[in-house]
């Protein structure tokens, strides 16, 4: 009996002790279970060679605006808009009447001038030999000499007279200043245009005609752009702006033109970084000899950039806007949520680059609670980990117990089989997961009546 009596007691002591232990995993997978659960990922470096496409629009080569300098009628214009034309073609030919008389009472001013210079000439003549005869003073001499010295100077400014008309009536035949396609037509036959620029009714073409009442008047008669060579203006952030050099490849893309690329280069920049937008301006020119590429177009510029140090891509969803400056949740190596500015630089849409505040190798939460506060402790989980949920870590971490969970079911230790699964610690390193020490057989009554005889 006496034997009966201590493995009894000791019995229920082990129980006891079981029974404490149960109580302190309960409370440990309590305390687990509310620490919250967020799925992270490790940020990356972005690729050192990437490409850079910037959005743009074609501009042509060259394009210049066509104006009249000379004032009358537009007798007949020659060109319409979508025409090709060469260097000093004929566009246009004004009626200017009372140019044309200036130009003939300049020319007979001319003629006039010569004669008196003539009469002065021989006059001049005749009193040096006077002088020479001591006929006449000196004086008399000198006022021949200023006649004939007035006389040249008018007849020149009567030529210069007639060259500066001759090149105004030159002007009304309006001519193509290069080659290239006409762009634009203000002007139809009948309309009146001074050599200032201003217009009587301009007639555009594609207006039907009609001109908005209270709109100013188009003062240009064409518009003529050199299209066999586009070019575009792009802006290249700061970053990337010392990668940038003259003769760099720009392959330029146009969606509108599937399967199309055209060889672009870089043919300037403006070597100043603009202090409004941080970018380089910078100059990108393609030969366009199909004339596919129409000025005014959308275009992408693909270029190629090599970066010495590229910065960290930080997926979208990993961004906390609480504040004015945006922010990201970095969890340490103690499951310590810290909270980080960032300073963010082009934006890709599913991801972002960050210039400042993420290294590489840092672990972000993803899609992080309103509640996340810096310093709180979590449980981090990759995205792999997330998809299994707890539910099926709990069934996986039971595999292959499950005759230990009848056993225990079988000897009565009051935990009903549950055992807490072992991912309620992970996450913290450092911290052991603690396991209660088997409890002792239980005797049997077959074991105590052999050992009481």
């Amino acid at each position: 009996m006496l034997i009966l009596a201590v493995f009894l007691l000791l019995g229920a002591c082990s129980r006891r002790a079981q029974h404490r232990q149960l109580a302190a995993r309960a409370q440990q997978a309590a305390l687990a279970d509310s620490i919250p659960r967020v799925s992270v990922q490790v940020v990356t470096r972005a690729a050192g060679d990437g490409e850079l496409m910037l959005p743009s629009t074609l501009q042509p080569n060259r394009s210049a605006a066509v104006y009249a300098r000379a004032s009358g009628y537009v007798a007949k214009w020659y060109t319409d808009i979508g025409a090709r034309v060469q260097a000093g073609q004929l566009l246009a030919r004004i009626d200017a009447p009372d140019l044309d008389q200036q130009l003939a009472q300049a020319r007979n001013e001319v003629v006039s001038a010569r004669t008196t210079r003539q009469l002065n000439s021989a006059n001049l003549e005749r009193w040096n030999v006077l002088y020479r005869d001591s006929t006449v003073t000196k004086q008399e001499l000198d006022t021949y000499q200023t006649n004939f010295d007035a006389s040249v100077a008018s007849e020149g400014a009567a030529e210069n007279n007639v060259r500066r008309l001759e090149a105004l009536v030159g002007y009304e035949r309006v001519v193509a200043p290069f080659t290239g396609v006409v762009t634009a037509r203000n002007v139809e036959t009948g309309v009146f245009v001074t050599a200032a620029g201003a217009t009587s009714d301009p007639q555009a073409a594609g207006a039907g005609g009609n001109t908005v009442v209270g709109s100013p008047p188009e003062t240009a008669l064409f518009t003529v752009a050199r299209t066999d060579t586009v070019r575009v203006y792009i802006g290249v952030p700061q970053s990337y702006a010392p990668a940038v050099h003259i003769g760099m490849l720009a392959p330029i893309t146009v969606q509108e033109l599937p399967g199309h690329s055209y060889a672009g280069r870089v043919a300037r920049t403006a070597s100043s970084i603009d202090a409004a937008s941080r970018t380089l301006l910078t100059e990108v020119d393609a030969a366009n000899t199909d004339h596919a590429l129409l000025p005014g177009m959308y275009a992408d510029i693909h270029l190629r950039m090599e970066q010495q140090d590229p910065p960290v891509l930080l997926p979208a969803t990993a961004l906390i806007f609480r504040t004015s400056v945006a922010q990201a949740a970095v969890v340490g190596p103690d499951s310590i949520v810290h909270i980080r500015n960032l300073h963010i630089g082009r934006d890709f849409g599913t991801a972002m680059e960050v210039d400042s505040g993420l290294a590489d190798g840092d672990i972000v939460v993803l899609e992080p609670p309103e509640n996340l506060a810096d310093g709180r402790r979590v449980h981090p989980q990759t995205d792999s980990t997330a998809q299994q949920g707890p539910g099926r870590q709990k069934s996986d971490s039971t595999k292959g117990r499950g005759k230990d969970t009848g056993q225990n079911k079988k000897q009565g230790d009051g935990s009903g089989g549950y055992h807490p699964p072992p991912e309620m610690r992970e996450g913290f390193p450092g911290s052991p997961v603690s396991r209660p020490p088997a409890p002792p057989p239980r005797p049997t009554p077959s074991d105590s009546s052999k050992r009481s005889h």
